[in-house]
C-alpha cells in the first residue's frame, strides 16, 4: 500500500487501523508482511446508509429546488 501512495508509512498505517477497526478493511496479521482486505459487503452496505441518509435529509421537498 505504501508504494502506491505519497504518504509516510506511519500515515498509511494509522488509516488501515481505522479502516479496520471501522469494518471497511479485514487485517490478516502475517510476517513479514501483514494482509489488508477491503470488506466489500461492509463498504456496500456503508454506501446504502450514505445514500439513505442523503435522500432522507438533503433532498428538497417535490416542487422545491434550493
Amino acid at each position: 500500500v505504501v508504494a502506491r501512495f505519497d504518504l509516510a508509512q506511519s500515515t498509511i498505517s494509522q488509516h488501515l487501523k481505522v479502516l479496520v477497526e471501522a469494518g471497511l478493511v479485514r487485517l490478516t496479521p502475517g510476517r513479514p508482511r501483514s494482509r489488508y482486505e477491503v470488506d466489500r459487503e461492509a463498504l456496500a452496505a456503508l454506501s446504502r446508509s450514505v445514500d439513505h441518509l442523503l435522500d432522507s435529509c438533503c433532498t428538497p421537498p417535490a416542487g422545491r429546488r434550493g
